[in-house]
């Protein structure tokens, strides 16, 4: 099943009255459960195309569907819902606060959500780190 499907995506930046051209006609299916890696030379388009992937970045031209939903004209509420439920990232660099425990770098991202109770954030986090074999790394 396609969980992602993008036709015909396209993104050009302007930079002053220079267009630069980061992505052309990308057509690609990501299926679920499988693992993809992305990769290219310097300049290629992959940051451009992860951050379209993300909802971060919005393409000019081209259909990207998300479960079989067009995500076109999502506002940026919508967006950020969708990013918040349904996609995550592994950063090259890990974005942890070094201040903060392992435990409360998991419950971070929690605050923002109001479906997980806050008495609920803790046993999930604890629950997540030991499903990583991370629970020994806690606090």
């Amino acid at each position: 099943m396609a969980v992602i499907e993008l036709k015909g995506i396209s993104k050009t930046y302007k930079k002053g009255n220079e267009e630069v051209t980061a992505l052309i006609d990308i057509n690609f299916t990501f299926d679920k459960g499988k693992f993809y890696a992305i990769m290219g030379h310097s300049g290629s388009g992959k940051s451009t195309l992860i951050s379209i992937l993300g909802l971060m970045n919005k393409f000019d031209l081209g259909e990207f569907l998300l479960n079989e939903k067009s995500i076109k004209d999502l506002n940026d509420i919508e967006a950020s819902k969708i990013r918040m439920k349904e996609i995550g990232f592994v950063f090259q660099e890990f974005y942890l606060d070094e201040y903060m425990s392992a435990l409360d770098n998991v419950i971070l991202p929690m605050l923002i959500n109001k479906e997980i109770d806050k008495m609920n954030r803790e046993k999930i986090a604890e629950d997540l780190l030991k499903k990583f074999n991370l629970v020994e790394r806690k606090n």
